[in-house]
């Protein structure tokens, strides 16, 4: 076995780098490489003292290696664990977040729903409990056409008669005389009323039926019992239960 000059008996394997730190980097790069092949020492460890304490070395080294690669992969799996509980925290509250979202929406739809009125086309109910019978022109108003009659009713003395149209706002032209008009506005709550004599009124803004005359109540809203006074007599308009249409009765005087 070949010696040094000092005496001291040494002894490297073919194929082996004489640095230490060159044969650490071999030790680590086959550890890594393959971490199921250990490494062996060839030789006989007890002939040579310095190749057996090598071989200790490298059995030292391999077992450190190996720890640290176990503490490695503890590691790596606890923080694979943590960060999947992460992201399944965030993926839960992305989907509360999108819920309440939803949850907004609708009640912001419902809430729309509710504040926009539902529009209603006109009816009214004309009683004569005079001794005379009484005609009543009625009709309503299309966009391009501000006056449309849809037809004429006589009403005997002590009898009632309903008109309609399928418009929200109508007129009742009685006796040739007195103008009625009520109308289911969005821009207002309740319906309202607008009446006059001797012609429509002049500030009326739905109709050109008839010529202008002297307006009596502007704009009331219908809401129950109204007495109208015009000269020497006293109509009633009342406000009927709605049903598919906005309803009210027009009562006239006796004297009419």
């Amino acid at each position: 076995m070949p010696g040094s000059a000092a005496g001291h008996v040494s002894y490297v394997p073919p194929g082996l780098p004489a640095s230490p730190l060159g044969l650490f980097a071999i030790l680590a790069n086959a550890h890594y490489a393959a971490r199921t092949t250990q490494l062996t020492c060839y030789g006989t460890c007890g002939s040579d003292a310095a190749w057996e304490n090598l071989c200790m070395e490298t059995s030292r080294f391999d077992r450190l290696l190996r720890k640290a690669a176990q503490h490695t992969t503890r590691r790596e799996t606890l923080g694979v664990l943590l960060g999947g509980a992460l992201v399944a925290g965030n993926l839960a509250e992305s989907e509360a977040t999108k819920e309440a979202e939803r949850r907004k929406k609708r009640h912001r739809r419902q809430g729309h729903q509710r504040t926009i009125p539902i529009l209603k086309p006109i009816a009214m109910t004309v009683s004569n409990p005079g001794p005379n019978p009484v005609t009543v022109d009625y009709g309503g108003r299309y966009p391009l056409k501000c006056c449309w009659t849809a037809g004429s009713v006589t009403v005997p003395p002590g009898e009632s008669r309903r008109v309609s149209t399928v418009k929200t706002s109508m007129y009742a032209w009685v006796a040739g005389n007195y103008w009625f008009e009520v109308t289911d506005s969005p821009f207002t709550t309740p319906p309202y009323a607008t009446v006059a004599k001797n012609g429509q009124p002049p500030d009326g803004r739905n109709f050109c039926c008839q010529t202008f005359g002297t307006t009596v109540v502007h704009e009331m809203n219908v809401t129950g019992y109204h007495p109208i006074a015009i000269d020497d007599k006293t109509f009633y308009l009342i406000r009927l239960p709605t049903t598919n249409y906005i309803e009210t009765q027009l009562v006239l005087p006796p004297n009419l």
